[in-house]
């Protein structure tokens, strides 16, 4: 197979699910109507599973709220979403109108008007009619309106499959007391689906371009710097990369920083033929030629970029970056990682279950055998133990110890042995455990030993 085709040229930015597998389907549906989650303040996001809870009227409700208390499984607790009896929704918004911040007040007064075409995060998509108040955030009433407002109003008007992952909805409802007095109009809103991005484009106007990154994205980031997840948390206010945590690359992690470049203009959305142009560029010229003589390494790799906003392109900050993380990152895949660093020339790829371990293992003790016996004993309890050269047999008389080995001929796990855990990398001759033995675990990855497990409770397993 010729590797470049082999890559998803389309990705934007690290950690999400993007590229030619999303194009195909073959990501999470983390945007879809089947995975929705709730956000507080008059924000209701849709959930696959509809909370089936018993409601009734709150008895200890804050003062001027609409409360409900719920049982669950026998036990009750307090509403946790109130709902203020008193506030004015707007009832005469436009539909197209872009909010630049998610509101966190009923009444969107927190949230300025802005452009569409600049980055936002909220859009009135539709209006809805509320023929009697919720009676909390909860409220059946309220789950039918965000299914419908996402069913209805903005899944039919996705042109990709790319912006259906990206987009998310919530709804705005008008207060009990607007509610009784005729004012009864009610927003279905388009927002993103994850809040380190921003919307770009109109849904309404048919302009809709999809996300970008919030950011800010730093500017001094050096090639060969590892991080432990390929995801920024941040939210609109953090920069990406500073709030991940900075790892050696040669124990498991999630994305490393290989080179940079010059983002000479803001994108016009996640779409732009500018994004796939430098996607491909950082596979084709930085990566691919690193890793297109190892199958393993070629098929483990994918390119990402991060570039920075707006707002910093105009500042003169015009750095953005390719990195390296794993290929076919989902939320299925998202404990995958990578070993070694593809700038220094050390890089392994996604590491086999015994690599991550050994990677990430920090002995208590280290021991030798010299191509004899060795018999760890109860003065190893509780420690981890590194064995640093081949042995002919091992013997274990402790309890709660970790075991790293080398190759060894037999291993023995005696009566005493207890909750132990023994890795070797090769097993060759024999597996002897205790039927006195209670929870221990025997894993290897090279060899074909005898096993006699004489304990139930104890697992013998080839990697």
């Amino acid at each position: 197979m010729n590797s470049s085709s082999s890559r998803p040229f389309l990705a934007a930015s690290a950690g999400l699910c993007l590229g030619l597998s999303s194009l195909l389907g073959a990501c999470s549906s983390s945007g879809g109507l089947g995975a929705r989650s709730t956000d507080g303040l008059g924000a209701t996001v849709l959930n696959s599973v509809k909370e089936k809870h018993k409601y009734s009227s709150g008895s200890s409700c804050p003062s001027g709220y609409v409360c409900w208390s719920y049982s669950y499984g026998g036990s009750s607790s307090p509403d946790p979403d109130p709902i203020p009896r008193r506030y004015e929704l707007k009832q005469d918004i436009p539909l197209g109108t872009c909010y630049d911040t998610y509101s966190k007040k009923f009444d969107l007064s927190d949230a300025e008007v802005v452009d569409c075409d600049t980055q936002h995060v909220l859009e009135v998509v539709s209006t809805f009619t509320w023929t009697a108040a919720p009676e909390g955030q909860r409220d059946e009433m309220v789950w039918d309106q965000v299914e419908s407002c996402w069913k209805d109003e903005v899944r039919p008007r996705l042109r990709t499959d790319e912006f259906f992952y990206q987009t998310n909805v919530d709804v705005w409802y008008p207060s009990a007391v607007q509610i009784r007095s005729g004012s009864t109009t009610g927003y279905c809103m388009l927002r993103p689906e994850d809040t380190d991005f921003l919307l770009v484009g109109s849904l309404v106007d048919d302009t809709y371009r999809g996300t970008l990154p919030a950011g800010p994205v730093p500017q001094d980031v050096r090639p060969g710097t590892c991080y432990d997840s390929s995801y920024s948390v941040a939210d609109n206010r953090d920069d990406f990369f500073r709030n991940m945590d900075k790892v050696d690359c040669d124990v498991p992690h999630m994305l490393e920083v290989i080179s940079t470049f010059t983002w000479s203009k803001a994108p016009t959305g996640r779409d732009d033929p500018m994004i796939a142009a430098q996607v491909s560029s950082c596979w084709n010229d930085v990566i691919n030629p690193k890793v297109a003589d190892d199958e393993k390494l070629l098929f483990d790799s994918r390119a990402d970029i991060w570039f920075p906003t707006a707002a910093q392109i105009a500042a003169g900050e015009k750095t953005g970056y390719c990195t390296l993380t794993p290929e076919s990152y989902t939320d299925d895949d998202s404990d995958l990682d990578l070993l070694g660093s593809l700038t220094r020339g050390t890089y392994r790829g996604v590491p086999t279950e015994a690599e991550a371990y050994i990677a990430t293992f920090v002995p208590d003790a280290t021991l030798t055998c010299r191509g004899g016996s060795l018999v760890i004993d109860d003065a190893y309890s509780q420690a981890d133990i590194l064995v640093t050269d081949d042995c002919e047999s091992i013997t274990v008389r402790t309890y709660q110890t970790e075991v790293l080995a080398q190759n060894v001929g037999t291993v023995i796990i005696e009566a005493s042995g207890t909750q132990t855990g023994f890795r070797a990398h090769g097993i060759l001759n024999r597996i002897e455990i205790s039927s006195d033995s209670y929870q221990n675990s025997v894993y290897w990855e090279v060899g074909d030993p005898v096993v006699v497990n004489g304990s139930s409770q104890s697992t013998v397993q080839r990697y």
